[in-house]
């Protein structure tokens, strides 16, 4: 959460650099163009970089990840980044939120860790048969 606050900040104040730069003599298209060119290569980079990562992801560990089609997989692969992005001004609020409080959320699942593993199980096969 800090780089996120800290870069998110930095592209703020950037912004706002930019937006007060024909005050001070500079052209808009001084000012405004390579700030542009620069924010969405930051961009595309971001992107390129978590579709990478995820996709790695995905190949360490496809034992565990049995019942996904390719294009599920293919899917959150290409859009997990915007969900990701979605959370940086959340982040930035609760960075700044007072008073915040706590409170508990009760779970009334019996389910233990054996009956997850427990291929005997009849709503472990009723799964398998709906994934497939």
């Amino acid at each position: 959460m800090p780089l996120c606050v800290i870069s998110t900040s930095i592209t703020i104040l950037q912004f706002i650099c930019v937006l007060i730069a024909p005050l001070f003599g500079i052209s808009i298209q001084e000012a405004y163009i390579p700030y542009l060119i620069n924010a969405g290569k930051n961009i595309v980079t971001a992107y390129i970089g978590l579709v990478f990562i995820f996709s790695l992801l995905y190949i360490i560990e496809h034992k565990r990840i049995k019942n996904v089609s390719l294009g599920k997989k293919i899917a959150s692969v290409l859009l997990i980044p915007f969900f990701l992005f979605l959370s940086v001004p959340m982040e930035f609020v609760a960075l700044f939120t007072k008073h915040v409080k706590w409170s508990s959320i009760p779970h009334v699942d019996t389910t233990s860790f054996c009956d997850l593993n427990d291929p005997n199980d009849s709503l472990y096969k009723t799964q398998e048969i709906r994934i497939k």
